[in-house]
């Protein structure tokens, strides 16, 4: 009897460290996407509702043309472009580091194995590196 509740109480405490993992994850997800993606379209969409148009070019700005190609021009795009992305580039950092974090390799390594379909690896976007 005592072996059997000691494998019990193994097993138990082994799954432990998978759950607070993917729970760590799931809430650095859910805060990344909320404050790079979901908060800012949530303000944005009742102008755009309202005005049938989602606002001025990137590359135009309020100008009915595009400026002349130049390095200013493309230094300009380049610097108003990152100023517009930042937000999403950082959600973006910050969810690949929880999946090397707290998401278990092996784990994934296994998923990935049993699957064996590119399309799976892709649509999911991670990439472990496992030793077997």
């Amino acid at each position: 009897m005592a072996a059997s509740e000691t494998a019990t109480a193994g097993v138990g405490s082994s799954q432990r460290p998978m759950l607070l993992g993917t729970l760590g994850f799931a809430v650095v997800a859910v805060a990344a996407l909320a404050w790079a993606k979901w908060l800012p379209y949530a303000e944005k969409i009742p102008a755009v509702a309202g005005s049938h148009t989602v606002g001025t070019s990137i590359v135009n700005g309020d100008a009915s043309s595009p400026p002349v190609p130049s390095w200013r021009a493309a230094v300009d795009y380049a610097l108003d472009y990152g100023l517009r992305i930042w937000p999403a580039l950082v959600a973006g950092l910050l969810l690949a580091a929880s999946v090397e974090a707290f998401l278990p390799r092996r784990r994934l390594l296994s998923m990935f194995q049993r699957h064996r379909g590119p399309a799976v690896s892709t649509v999911a976007g991670v990439r472990c590196r496992c030793r077997r």
